[in-house]
């Protein structure tokens, strides 16, 4: 079996519906709205063939990172190498929080491994 990665913008995409086995959506939901997570979730639905999978990796909200001066959810101020600073949402996930996403948007989470920083979701559309 053949595998292979695309990288594209899925709100625009070429790509053929219900094609693709699977997914990595890795370090992007930690910067978008519950409405935009939901709207990349329905694309993302009708790329998958039936029985397809994805899989969620992104920062975790724990102890660790509870101990360092910041918020769950909230904007932050991001300095590039360059100098050059943007204000972008950040949101650290909970298993709760997961739990919630999926009964929105009709998914079932397989899987959910969460270590101090990070978490991993394996998830498949009902």
């Amino acid at each position: 079996m053949a595998c292979f990665f695309l990288r594209g913008d899925i709100f625009s995409y070429p790509y053929a519906p219900r094609a693709y086995d699977s997914a990595v959506l890795a370090f992007l939901v930690s910067h978008l709205t519950d409405e935009e997570v939901d709207a990349l979730l329905a694309a993302l639905k009708k790329l998958l063939a039936p029985g397809g999978r994805f899989v969620f990796m992104d920062n975790a909200w724990s102890e660790a990172v509870a101990g360092i001066p910041r918020q769950k959810t909230g904007m932050v101020t991001r300095t590039l190498k360059d100098g050059r600073q943007y204000r972008i949402l950040k949101r650290y996930y909970e298993k709760a929080d997961f739990d919630e996403m999926a009964a929105r948007n009709d998914f079932n989470l397989d899987f959910f491994q969460q270590q101090e920083v990070f978490f991993f979701a394996g998830c498949s559309f009902n």
